[in-house]
């Protein structure tokens, strides 16, 4: 199995180890150029929603409901209106990673490699495919994927990806958007279609 696979059934399938957003509040006032560059950034797109703000990570801007919960490490990034499981899992709201540097580490293009990705999750038991949707006539290439897992089968869920994939940079952006089966088509259509609809690539933070 290539490093690729492996790297993506670590995330997939294992507790990310993820620890809340610290409250930068009372830190130095001095600003780095990481924070000068983050502020052009989210200075340069549209005012957000009263009920939502502006969230730069990984190379890609995204609007987050500001009451969500935020945990993180330097793999993913995740936003949830509820607690992490004892597990470390989120039961519904988005997460943010990318994949870099894939021709060298896998000697493979990024949209095979994405490819590649949802074959792995379409080869498991418990997986279901919902909808599958790509767009490689840009160069920044475009594919969606929905699947349903019942791996928990008093607790499904569904998760709708959304691939942003540079095969000249060698990366792959991956947003997912997670909610139980009970109540996706309402935050489907109330929440996450929104957030989909205004995701921004950025320069890499």
């Amino acid at each position: 199995m290539c490093r690729l696979a492996v790297y993506f059934l670590i995330l997939f399938l294992s507790s990310c180890s993820l620890y809340p957003e610290e409250n930068k509040s009372g830190l130095h006032p001095s600003l780095s150029n990481k924070d000068i560059k983050l502020i052009s950034i989210v200075g340069d797109l549209p005012t957000p929603p009263k009920e939502y703000e502006w969230i730069v990570y990984k190379g890609l801007a995204f609007l987050k409901p500001i009451f969500w919960r935020v945990y993180k490490n330097n793999k993913i990034y995740v936003s949830t209106p509820l607690p992490l499981t004892q597990e470390g899992q989120y039961e519904a709201g988005i997460s943010v990673r990318t994949i870099r540097h894939i021709k060298a580490q896998n000697g493979i293009s990024a949209d095979k490699a994405a490819l590649r990705l949802i074959n792995i999750i379409d080869k498991k038991k418990t997986t279901k495919r919902l909808i599958f949707s790509k767009d490689f006539t840009k160069k920044v290439k475009l594919l969606r994927y929905r699947y349903q897992d019942t791996s928990n089968p008093k607790a499904p869920f569904i998760v709708h990806m959304h691939f942003l994939i540079d095969n000249e940079q060698s990366y792959i952006n991956i947003f997912d958007y997670k909610a139980p089966v009970k109540s996706w088509d309402y935050t489907w259509k109330t929440r996450a279609l929104f957030i989909f609809n205004n995701l921004h690539p950025v320069d890499f933070l």
